[in-house]
């Protein structure tokens, strides 16, 4: 006979058992969003969504939390793992770190109406403020491009039931719009379009350099023959042989022409690696969207500072690389 001695007795058939563990270890169907936007997310912010989604799981059904976790990531690639909203709600960074995402997980037991057991529903939301990870899970990588500071929301549902499900994402959709920051529709479109106005500022400083050139070969050219013009005016036929031969003389030993041919180059290839310069300093002064923060570590507080104050820096070199470039292209034309 086998031994029972350690044997567990359910009161529950085999059909109930097989149709409750299968609801707990089968695979759900997804709803995921992404929200970008800058934003800032403290500690409070996170205790006002755990209880805004705890609340509404118990006011539709018969809900209970089974799980709740919060995982920092932190600016040296370092991570802690807090099993509650308790532990997370208490917990102190002291190292001299910055937080960079947070992603939270909630598993809920809900019973639906009809239904004769709980079955498992889960929530997964994360906030990446920073250059972090790209990738969320295994399951929904979310690129995030070098030096991209904006930030991203990133959740999804995992659900049993399409109401529950779709109320879920109504909920979460509509509450993380209004922790993004609106970013000013100026600002937008010179991030959005900072490339071409990088090659478009190229083109106009080149293009004038290019027109200031063939300004001056077409006075240099006109001077040149007024000065012809002037030597076979003149009356008397020995002095206009003399004076020819002198001013071909002089052209030819001063290299007239050979050093205006030079001095164009020049003129050209300078302008050319200015105007390079300047639209490489237009292009990363105008990509300049407001960044995000986890304001959850006391260094996330002075990395907010630093990275305001380098962005105001930011703004002001843009106008200034407008003002260089206009400079350049008016007094090179005037120059030159």
């Amino acid at each position: 006979m086998p031994n029972r001695t350690n044997a567990v007795v359910l009161p529950c058939s085999t059909h109930d058992f097989g149709s409750f563990i299968s609801s707990i270890l089968g695979k759900p169907q997804t709803i995921t969003n992404t929200i970008k936007g800058p934003f800032e997310i403290d500690q409070n912010n996170v205790l006002n969504i755990y209880a805004l989604l705890c609340q509404r799981v118990a006011q539709q059904n018969e809900g209970t939390l089974a799980l709740f976790t919060a995982k920092l990531i932190f600016s040296d690639d370092s991570s802690v793992l807090l099993n509650s909203i308790d532990e997370f709600s208490a917990y102190n960074e002291v190292r001299s770190v910055a937080c960079l995402s947070l992603h939270l997980s909630w598993v809920f037991l809900v019973k639906f109406n009809g239904k004769s057991h709980p079955e498992k529903q889960q929530i997964d939301l994360s906030f990446l403020g920073g250059i972090t990870s790209p990738v969320i899970d295994s399951d929904i990588p979310i690129l995030l491009m070098a030096g991209l500071n904006s930030g991203f929301i990133f959740y999804r549902i995992s659900h049993t039931a399409r109401t529950w499900g779709a109320d879920i994402d109504s909920l979460l959709a509509s509450h993380m719009r209004n922790v993004v920051d609106e970013v000013p529709k100026i600002r937008k479109w010179l991030a959005k379009y900072n490339g071409k106005i990088a090659l478009l500022t190229f083109c106009i400083l080149f293009l004038s350099s290019i027109v200031a050139s063939f300004t001056a070969s077409t006075h240099f050219v006109e001077k040149q023959r007024t000065n012809l013009k002037g030597i076979y005016s003149s009356t008397s036929q020995p002095l206009k042989t003399v004076e020819q031969m002198n001013y071909l003389l002089d052209t030819v030993a001063l290299g007239t022409w050979a050093r205006f041919q030079f001095t164009t180059e020049a003129f050209l290839l300078l302008s050319l690696v200015l105007s390079i310069g300047i639209a490489v300093w237009v292009s990363t002064t105008a990509n300049n969207i407001p960044p995000s923060f986890l304001l959850l570590t006391k260094e996330s507080e002075k990395r907010k500072k630093r990275i305001l104050a380098k962005r105001n820096r930011k703004w002001l070199s843009f106008l200034a690389s407008v003002v260089v470039g206009l400079l350049l292209g008016i007094g090179g034309n005037i120059f030159y």
